[in-house]
C-alpha cells in the first residue's frame, strides 16, 4: 500500500466524539463493524489496514447514506482517501481526502477511536449483533435473491428474514397482516400499492400509516423498516438491522 499525501488523524477520545456504542444507530453501528472486521484482519496479517480499505459502494450496500459517512469522518470514527491508480504499480494507493465530497474510488478504514468503538459495539449483548449478522448475510452480493427476502408465514402469523424471526403475531392483526400478506404474494418488491379494503366514512392514508407504525414496533429483532411511499398509497421496506 502507498498513500500521496496521505496526513494521519489523531482522533479524538470517544467520549469527546459523542459516539456511544449503546446508542449507536444500527445500520452505522454495521459499517463500523465491518471496517472493524477488516482493521482487524490487517492487524493480524501484520499488513497496513490502508491495504484492506473498504470502497464506498460496498459500505452503501449496508443501508447508510453518503451523508452518514460524511458524519463518521467530521466525527473522526472513519478516515477517508481517495484511491488512484498508479500504472505499473501492484500495491494500492490512496490520495488525501481534504474534503468530504466521496466519488466511486471514495475508500474508508477506521481511525483508533472507530476500533475501539468496533470493539465496544461487538461486545454487547442486547441484539445488536444478531441484526449484524442478519445484515451481513442479506447484503453478501454472492447469496441469492431469496436469502435477502423477507419471508411472511400467514399461517404462523410469522415474519422473518435471513432464517430470524423478526415479529412473531401472539393474535391477528387484520391491517398489518394484509400489507405482509401483500408483499409475500408478490415476492417482496422495494413498494406496494396499499393493498387495504377500502372501509366507508375511514381515512384511507391514515389506516396505512397506522398500521405501517405497528409494523415497525414489537419486532422481536429490529431488522425490517416499513415506510409510506410519501404519497399515503404504497409501503416500502429495506433491512435495516437493530
Amino acid at each position: 500500500m502507498r498513500t500521496i499525501q496521505l496526513e494521519s488523524v489523531v482522533p479524538p477520545p470517544l467520549v469527546e466524539c459523542g459516539f456511544i456504542p449503546e446508542s449507536c444507530d444500527a445500520t452505522l453501528g454495521c459499517v463500523i463493524l465491518v471496517l472493524g472486521e477488516a482493521a482487524s484482519c490487517a492487524d493480524r496479517n501484520s499488513r497496513d489496514r490502508w491495504d484492506l480499505a473498504v470502497g464506498v459502494r460496498r459500505l452503501l450496500e449496508l443501508g447508510v447514506s453518503e451523508n452518514d459517512l460524511r458524519y463518521l469522518v467530521q466525527m473522526r470514527v472513519l478516515a477517508h482517501a481517495q484511491e488512484v491508480r498508479i500504472t505499473g504499480s501492484d500495491c494500492r494507493t490512496f490520495l488525501i481526502a481534504r474534503d468530504l465530497r466521496l466519488s466511486n474510488q471514495s475508500c474508508f478504514v477506521l481511525t483508533e477511536s472507530g476500533v475501539e468503538l468496533a470493539k465496544r459495539l461487538y461486545a454487547l449483548q442486547d441484539g445488536f449483533q444478531v441484526g449484524y449478522r442478519v445484515l451481513r448475510r442479506t447484503n453478501d452480493l454472492g447469496r441469492s435473491k431469496a436469502a435477502r427476502t423477507p419471508t411472511w408465514d400467514g399461517d404462523r402469523r410469522v415474519l422473518s428474514l435471513a432464517g430470524v424471526i423478526v415479529k412473531r403475531f401472539a393474535r391477528p392483526a387484520e391491517n398489518q397482516q394484509a400489507i405482509l400478506a401483500a408483499f409475500q404474494e408478490e415476492s417482496w418488491p422495494a413498494k406496494i400499492d396499499d393493498p387495504l379494503t377500502p372501509v366507508e366514512e375511514m381515512d384511507s392514508k391514515r389506516r396505512l400509516n397506522d398500521a405501517i407504525k405497528s409494523l415497525n414496533h414489537h419486532q422481536s429483532h429490529h431488522l425490517i423498516l416499513f415506510r409510506g411511499d410519501g404519497t399515503g398509497q404504497g409501503i416500502t421496506w429495506k433491512a435495516s438491522a437493530q
